[in-house]
C-alpha cells in the first residue's frame, strides 16, 4: 500500500478493479478537437456494484455529450441540475435500475458513477467534449491527462470540500492498475500537416495528404502521465475567422486576431515563487530550476528581482527586490541550485500574498513567475487572488510535471493578466523559457475592443496580446457582420474579414464554454454584494449550461437503465471507488510520508520577514561549470544563451566550441584587433543572426543583452572595423 499525507489514500487488492480499459478517439481540425472518450466497466464480484471513478478532462474542455452501452441497451444522458441529477440517479438505484452519473469536480476533474452493475455483466460509458487546442510557438498542444495527481489540502480548506478524504479531487491510489489507454488522433490541418510529434508517449504517424493519424507506439499505454501531441502546421497562423449558424439562426465567429504592433518596454521587478513542496522531489524540482537559472540569465541591469521558494512554509533570498547585477545573480544562481523539494505541502496561497502585498515599485513592471506542478484543493481562492491584483501584478506560470493541474496553472496566468507554460518530461525547456520570458519582459497590447461591441464576446474581456502571437475570442449574436473591426490604444484600427457561415454547433458550444468559464471565476463583473452575487452567478451558470447541454460545476448529465421487474436488483450495490495510477515522477516516486501539513503561516510584507525566513546563501554550493563542448542534438542558440555570460558578453573559447566545425571564418577571425570578449560576443551575434535566424522570437533578448554590452564596453570606435559595422562584417565572414 502507498503511505501518502493526510487526506490521501492507498488501496490494497481486496477487490477487483471494476475499470477495465479506456478508449480514446480524437479529432483534430485547425485548433479545435472533439473528442470521444469510452470507460468501460465489468463488474467480477458476486453482488453488484456502484463504481466511482475520478478522472481528469482538458481544462477548456466544453463536455457536451454523455451515453451508456449495457448488452444491447444504449442509453443517452440527458443534462440536468447537479442536486437533480444525483436525485434522478440515487432514486434510480433505490428503484433497481441502472444509473449513470457524470459529476465536474473541478473544470479539469470529473466523476463518473455507475450504479447497480449486476454480477457479470459489462457498461461502456462515452464522453464526447470539445476543446480549443492551445499554442506553443508554431505548434499546436492537444492535451489528453489522465490521471489525477495528489491534491494537497490546505487544513483551512477540508471543512469547505466537506467529504472525507477529500475524495472528489483525490480517488484512491494504486501501484499497479488492470486498466490501460488506447488512442487514435486524427489531424487535419489547413495547408497540411508539417509536423506531428509527443514528448510524453512514443507514437506513430501516417499521414495521408493533409491528414496524419497518430495512435500509440504500443498497443496501449499505462495511464500515469499526460498525454501531449504537438501539431506544426504546414501554414503559419494568421488573423481571420470561421463562422457557424446554430438551427435557431444565431450566428457564432471564432476569431483569431494577430495585431501588429510597436511599443517601448519597461523595466520589470519580477518575483520567481518556486514550488519546493514534497510532490516536486524527482525530475519536477530540477526542471524547475533549470528554467528559473535560465530566466535569471535573461534579465538586465535595468530590471530588479527577487526569488521565494515555498512548501508548507515559504522563504526569500532577499529581503526585498533588489537590482539585478552580477553579483546578484551569482548569489541567486547559487540559492536556486542549492533548493530541494524538501519544505512539506503545497501552501500557494501565503508565498502569493505575501508577494502581491509589497509595494509597488513606479519605475518598474512587477511580474510574478510561479514555478508549480500546482497540485492543490484550493485552486479557485489562488485564481481570486491573482484576479484581485491584476492591476499591479502580472502573473505568468509555468506547470512542471507528467501531470500538472492545468486548471490551476492557466487560471492564475489568465486572472493575472499573464501566459502559462508546460514542461512535460522529455521536453525542451529552454524555448518555453524563453518564450515566456519574452512575454513578460515585453510590451503588450491591453484593452481591447471588438466592434460592434453589441456582440456577446468570450471571453467578456479581451486579453491583452503579446507581439507575434495571436489570441482566438468567439462572438455570438443574431447579426454578425462580415468585418468586425479590432481597436486598442497604440494599435489604430484592424479589419478582421469572416467568410460566409455555414450549418454547425462547435463554435456556439466553444462560446458557451469559454462564457461559463468567465463566470465560474469571477470575471464577468458584477455587484460587490459577495453572498448574493456568486448566487447570481450559480443560477446564470446552470441556465447556460442546460441551454447548450454542458456539464458545469452547476449541472450533470444522468441516464437511467430502466430495467423490467425480474431484472432489477434487489440487494444494496457496494460502493467500489476506481483508483488511479500515481502520476509519473510526483515526489521523485517517494512512496514515503511526506513532511506533515502545516497551518498556512500568516502573510507578511518580504521586507518584514523574520530574519530566520530570509535564506542566507554564503554555504551554498557553486552552480555548476558551463560546458564548452557542443552538446549533441541541442539546438546552436540554445547552447549560445547557455554559454552567454550574466552581463551579457561571451567567452572567445565558449564560442569557438559552438561554432560549426567546417566553418573555416571561426580560425579567420583570429587575426581581429579585439579584446577577446569583445570578439567573441560579435561572433556569437553572427552566429545567430546568420545560423539561427527561424529561433529569433527565442534569442533576441539575449542579442539584445549582448548588444548592450559591446556599446557600453567596446564604444563606437570598437563598434567598426576596417570601415564597416563589426557586426556586419563578423556576419560577411561566416557567410
Amino acid at each position: 500500500m502507498l503511505e501518502l499525507e493526510s487526506g490521501l489514500r492507498g488501496v490494497g487488492s481486496g477487490f477487483a478493479v471494476p475499470l477495465v480499459g479506456v478508449e480514446v478517439a480524437a479529432e483534430v481540425r485547425g485548433a479545435a478537437s472533439r473528442v470521444r472518450l469510452t470507460q468501460r466497466y465489468r463488474n467480477d464480484e458476486a453482488q453488484p456494484i456502484e463504481a466511482v471513478y475520478v478522472f481528469p478532462l482538458d481544462e477548456g474542455a466544453a463536455l457536451c455529450g454523455f451515453e451508456a452501452t449495457v448488452g444491447e441497451r444504449h442509453i443517452v444522458g440527458r443534462i440536468a441540475e447537479r442536486d437533480d441529477a444525483f436525485e434522478q440517479y440515487d432514486d434510480a438505484l433505490m428503484a433497481g435500475h441502472g444509473a449513470f452519473l457524470l459529476d465536474q469536480e473541478r473544470p479539469n476533474v470529473f466523476t463518473a458513477s455507475v450504479g447497480n452493475l449486476p454480477p457479470g455483466a459489462e457498461a461502456a460509458i462515452t464522453l464526447t467534449y470539445v476543446a480549443e487546442l492551445a499554442r506553443e510557438g508554431d505548434a499546436l498542444r492537444f492535451l489528453l491527462p489522465t490521471t489525477v495527481a495528489p491534491r494537497y489540502v490546505p487544513l483551512d480548506h477540508e471543512v469547505e470540500i466537506g467529504q472525507p478524504g477529500d475524495e472528489r479531487v483525490n480517488p484512491p491510489l494504486a501501484a499497479a492498475l488492470p486498466y490501460r489507454l488506447t488512442l487514435s488522433v486524427s489531424v487535419e490541418q489547413p495547408g497540411g500537416v508539417k509536423a506531428v510529434s509527443s514528448p510524453s508517449h512514443g507514437i506513430r504517424v501516417e499521414h495521408d495528404g493533409p491528414r496524419a493519424l497518430v495512435t500509440l507506439g504500443g498497443e496501449d499505454a499505462a495511464m500515469d502521465r499526460d498525454f501531449v501531441l504537438l501539431i506544426e502546421p504546414s501554414m503559419r497562423q494568421a488573423a481571420g475567422g470561421v463562422t457557424e449558424v446554430g438551427a435557431d439562426g444565431a450566428i457564432t465567429a471564432a476569431v483569431t486576431l494577430l495585431p501588429a504592433f510597436e511599443q517601448s518596454a519597461r523595466p520589470a521587478e519580477v518575483i520567481f515563487v518556486l514550488d519546493c513542496s514534497g510532490s516536486m522531489a524527482g525530475d519536477s524540482i530540477d526542471q524547475a530550476k533549470r528554467a528559473l537559472r535560465l530566466c535569471l540569465r535573461q534579465m538586465t541591469a535595468a530590471d530588479a528581482f527577487n526569488v521565494v521558494g515555498f512548501g508548507s512554509g515559504f522563504v526569500a533570498l532577499f529581503e526585498r527586490p533588489r537590482r539585478w547585477d552580477h553579483p546578484a545573480f551569482e548569489e541567486a544562481d547559487r540559492w536556486v541550485e542549492s533548493l530541494d523539494a524538501h519544505m512539506g505541502g503545497t501552501e500557494i496561497l501565503a508565498p502569493l500574498q505575501a508577494v502581491l502585498t509589497l509595494p509597488v515599485d513606479t519605475d518598474r513592471q512587477r511580474v510574478v513567475v510561479l514555478l508549480t506542478d500546482g497540485e492543490v484543493s484550493n485552486e479557485d481562492q489562488v485564481i481570486a487572488l491573482a484576479a484581485e491584483h491584476r492591476s499591479t501584478t502580472r502573473l505568468f506560470a509555468f506547470g512542471i510535471g507528467a501531470g500538472p493541474s492545468e486548471h490551476l496553472v492557466r487560471g492564475v496566468a489568465r486572472a493575472g493578466g499573464g501566459a502559462a507554460e508546460f514542461i512535460a518530461p522529455g521536453e525542451r525547456i529552454e524555448p518555453k523559457v524563453l518564450r515566456q520570458f519574452a512575454r513578460l519582459t515585453s510590451p503588450r497590447l491591453e484593452h481591447l475592443t471588438l466592434l460592434p461591441d453589441d456582440l456577446a464576446s468570450a471571453p467578456r474581456e479581451l486579453p491583452a496580446v503579446y507581439a507575434g502571437e495571436a489570441i482566438t475570442v468567439y462572438v455570438r449574436g443574431r447579426g454578425v457582420p462580415p468585418v468586425l473591426t479590432l481597436m486598442a490604444e497604440g494599435l489604430g484600427t484592424q479589419m478582421v474579414v469572416l467568410p460566409a457561415p455555414t450549418p454547425g454547433a462547435l463554435l456556439s458550444t466553444l462560446w458557451a464554454r469559454a462564457t461559463l468559464r468567465d463566470l465560474e471565476e469571477g470575471v464577468a463583473g458584477g455587484s460587490a454584494q459577495t453572498g448574493r452575487r456568486d448566487a447570481s452567478r450559480r443560477r446564470k451558470v446552470c441556465d447556460l449550461a442546460l441551454a447548450y447541454g454542458l456539464a458545469s460545476s452547476a449541472t450533470s448529465f444522468v441516464a437511467v437503465e430502466e430495467r423490467a421487474p425480474g431484472e432489477r436488483t434487489t440487494e444494496a450495490a457496494e460502493l467500489r471507488r476506481v483508483p488511479v495510477a500515481l502520476t509519473h515522477g510526483w515526489g521523485g516516486d517517494a512512496v514515503q510520508p511526506l513532511q506533515p501539513r502545516m497551518p498556512m503561516p500568516t502573510p507578511m510584507p518580504m521586507a518584514e520577514l523574520p530574519a530566520g525566513m530570509v535564506a542566507f546563501c554564503a554555504s551554498a554550493p557553486p552552480p555548476p561549470a558551463r560546458g564548452r563542448a557542443r552538446r549533441r542534438g541541442e539546438p546552436l542558440h540554445l547552447q549560445l544563451l547557455m554559454a552567454q555570460l550574466p552581463d551579457g558578453a561571451f567567452e572567445w573559447a565558449d564560442v569557438v566550441a559552438l561554432a560549426q566545425p567546417e566553418d573555416e571564418a571561426a580560425a579567420e577571425l583570429e587575426v581581429v584587433c579585439l579584446d577577446p570578449r569583445v570578439k567573441a560576443t560579435f561572433l556569437a551575434l553572427a552566429l545567430l543572426r546568420v545560423r539561427c535566424r527561424a529561433a529569433r522570437v527565442e534569442w533576441q533578448l539575449a542579442a539584445a543583452k549582448a548588444e548592450t554590452w559591446l556599446r557600453d564596453v567596446a564604444g563606437a570606435d570598437g563598434m567598426r572595423i576596417e570601415g564597416h559595422e563589426a557586426l556586419d562584417w563578423f556576419e560577411a565572414h561566416l557567410r
